[in-house]
């Protein structure tokens, strides 16, 4: 427990940076070492992180010497095969943010990777603009994942789902699944996302109740590359004010460069099932951008009461909504032409 007025603050490396302790890699994303976390738990069953203190991470140190270090910078909470961890410490009806606050962490602030029974409440996260890669929270091959009454401020994705990177991730085949994000405000950052590292699949989740304010790149943001393969499904935004938001909802199933395109049903080719937003205010400079790829088409997005304030224009490759309900401005379809078949006589 970081009682209230309590800060916890990490120094950084005093002499020589990669010196810093490392461990082997999570073994759903290959091989190697990766820097140990700051505060660091493996199989922790039935415990927690909570209060109304504040850890802070030092990161500025460790932004200005990520040239040093071999490894990379480390996340700043980490918990690994855990069971009935909580993190936060605010209760159901609690105010939000008012529990534990993470800053200035070096790397991703939280991570959650196969774990399951998680519940983060009340947590306030702040790290500013322009810390790199610095996600709030990141939930990887995790199940039955619940955040809520959190506060995140950051300069990388709010919230991560993902479960795995391309052969690695396909192999562990650990699919985050059951994750629900509610009744929680976000400010700087890029959204909730999922991905890119869905290779071992993320199914069932859930967003809704929230609030974003000016400063954020994306609401919603799907996210994925050739060569990760996995499938992403039963995906839900509903119940959303944004403002001040670049581009609304996202999808990008080709958002990193990856290998050449074979067929759809190649194991790196990654798809997009169920994505359904609806209930759904925002302003911003896009409305949205639905871009798949040729052979992984996205033919189940469900729009639904959708009104986004915008001089912009939507985005559309490969995509085409199953419905569009009350939605303005409404996204084009854009699918592309059926495959010819030559027949055999």
């Amino acid at each position: 427990v970081v009682e209230r007025l309590a800060t916890v603050r990490f120094a950084p490396p005093a002499a020589n940076a990669s010196a810093w302790p490392t461990k082997p890699a999570l073994p759903s994303y290959g091989s190697g070492v990766e820097p140990v976390p700051l505060l660091y738990g493996d199989g922790v069953v039935g415990a927690g992180l909570e209060g109304g203190g504040r850890v802070d991470g030092q990161g500025a140190w460790w932004w200005k010497h990520q040239a040093l270090l071999p490894h990379g910078r480390p996340k700043l909470v980490a918990c690994e095969r855990c069971r009935g961890f909580s993190l936060g410490g605010v209760g159901a009806g609690g105010e939000m943010g008012s529990g534990l606050q993470l800053e200035d962490s070096p790397g991703w602030t939280v991570h959650l990777w196969d774990s399951e029974d998680v519940v983060v409440s009340g947590l306030r996260v702040r790290n500013p603009a322009g810390a790199p890669n610095t996600d709030g929270v990141d939930v990887d091959s995790s199940r039955n994942v619940l955040l809520r009454l959190v506060d995140i401020s950051t300069s990388d994705d709010h919230v991560a789902i993902k479960s795995g990177k391309d052969a690695a991730g396909r192999a562990f085949a650990a699919p985050s699944a059951n994750i629900t994000i509610e009744d929680s405000r976000f400010g700087l950052g890029a959204g909730l996302a999922v991905g890119t590292e869905m290779s071992g699949g993320v199914h069932n989740v859930t967003a809704r109740r929230l609030t974003f304010t000016p400063g954020g790149h994306s609401v919603v943001r799907i996210k994925s590359a050739r060569g990760r393969g996995g499938l992403m499904d039963s995906i839900l935004f509903e119940d959303i004010v944004a403002e001040g938001i670049d581009t609304a909802i996202s999808v990008q199933m080709g958002y990193k460069p990856g290998p050449s395109p074979e067929n759809a049903t190649d194991p790196g080719t990654p798809h997009l099932g169920r994505l359904t937003v609806r209930r759904f205010r925002a302003a911003a400079i896009f409305p949205g951008e639905l871009l798949c790829l040729p052979e992984s088409p996205c033919a189940n997005i469900t729009l639904e009461d959708v009104t986004i304030v915008t001089l912009g224009e939507w985005k559309c490759e490969n995509a085409a909504t199953q419905a569009a309900k009350d939605v303005h401005p409404k996204p084009p379809s854009c699918m592309p032409p059926p495959v010819a078949t030559r027949s055999h006589r």
